[in-house]
């Protein structure tokens, strides 16, 4: 295109809250069910926890109290590593301690090289959380589609449906999960004193980002029409930022396309779950004609609302920009990101950096899987150069 893009589509994701110091990773929320345990006023425990575990765990976590301070953010950071050091080094001590009820249910239960000592045997929470070396939100939606297809599938790569029954529990775990999620992001304090100048600016000024050869500015290179899609569940930007549409300012508008808080049981439900329908094996678990199966894909959740079509509509308007802002593009969103990345009306695509130049190459790697391989070269054409000047706004910018 040789046109400039008067409009502009902001993609936020958990980047987005967290640098506004919102703890909402999944770390966050692994570290709060952790101290919810050790919570004696707290009667009823998380139903995410396995209940023959949870004594053996605060008794081994007694012993240590009294030799050193345990730092539990510190501990579901290191994904356990560190318990399950003092672990070690507690049963090479206290030989006779295996006799304590649970103990041995602490000791035997694994999963790859970490101890499981919270949940159920092979819950979906605990291989989400062990399945690689990162605590994040798209490992944990991965490791849901990967076990939904070990579930139909067998060792031949045959599809069937002979254990629905499996899958059914797997989805239950699923909502329990959603709906734990849901109730900690409701104690998290959300209000106008978290917000930013940095933060401020970037979403007041509604920028178009040259390129090469382009001459910008003060007259056009700034969008007219603004759409802010965000994929959290928060809905920080309008709790948050004032974005009252002045006539020197673009029209903003925002879906809140996963869902939020605030209306989740009326008119915008949160959507937790898998986006990947471009993947060879989705096709063959739609073949199996098993609603269960599918009961969990996010374009299934998109028709409860009217917020996809309300963002085909905007694409459809005419050229624009893409600002990609604490979204890290995974396969989890694919279709819908393949829709926007793809689309005719799409221009330029700015990603905007955490912290520094490998941040910015791993989110372009994530964007350039959306593309059709017989479209690389709009990736290549639509996608701007590594700028340093810049990332990502951060609470702490001066």
């Amino acid at each position: 295109m040789s046109s400039i893009p008067k409009n502009k589509i902001i993609l936020l994701g958990n980047g987005f809250d967290l640098s506004h110091k919102l703890p909402t990773s999944l770390e966050d929320f692994v570290t709060f069910l952790v101290k919810e345990l050790f919570d004696d006023d707290l009667q009823e425990k998380s139903p995410l926890l396995d209940k023959n575990k949870a004594p053996a765990f605060r008794w081994v976590v007694s012993q240590f109290n009294s030799e050193e301070s345990i730092d539990w953010d510190i501990l579901v950071k290191s994904q356990f590593n560190q318990f399950n050091r003092m672990m070690t080094r507690f049963w090479s001590s206290n030989p006779d301690a295996s006799q304590h009820t649970g103990l041995p249910i602490l000791r035997q239960e694994k999963y790859g090289s970490y101890p499981n000592l919270l949940f159920e045997n092979n819950h979906l929470f605990w291989r989400a959380l062990c399945d690689t070396n990162q605590f994040r939100w798209i490992n944990f939606e991965r490791a849901y589609y990967k076990r939904l297809t070990e579930l139909c599938k067998d060792t031949t790569g045959h599809f069937h449906s002979n254990r629905i029954e499996e899958v059914k529990i797997l989805n239950d775990q699923f909502n329990k999960i959603k709906s734990e999620f849901i109730r900690y992001l409701k104690t998290l304090n959300i209000s106008p004193s978290i917000g930013t100048p940095g933060h401020s600016n970037y979403l007041y000024e509604g920028r178009i980002h040259q390129r090469e050869g382009e001459r910008l500015d003060y007259r056009n290179n700034q969008a007219e029409f603004q759409l802010i899609l965000n994929f959290n569940y928060t809905s920080l930007p309008e709790r948050v930022y004032q974005l009252n549409n002045s006539p020197d300012k673009p029209k903003t508008s925002i879906i809140n396309i996963h869902g939020d808080l605030d209306n989740h049981n009326q008119n915008n439900p949160i959507i937790f779950g898998y986006g990947d329908e471009m993947d060879d094996d989705y096709h063959q678990l739609e073949s199996l004609e098993e609603d269960e199966v599918l009961r969990h894909f996010k374009s299934t959740q998109y028709s409860k609302t009217h917020n996809y079509h309300r963002l085909l509509s905007f694409i459809e308007m005419g050229p624009f920009q893409i600002d990609i802002v604490g979204h890290g593009c995974g396969m989890t969103d694919r279709v819908l990101l393949n829709t926007i990345f793809e689309h005719d009306n799409c221009d330029r695509i700015k990603i905007f950096h955490y912290k520094n130049i490998n941040h910015y190459t791993e989110t372009y790697m994530h964007v350039s899987r959306h593309f059709n391989k017989d479209k690389k070269h709009l990736l290549r054409q639509r996608v701007l150069p590594f700028d340093p000047k810049t990332p990502c706004p951060q609470w702490d910018d001066k």
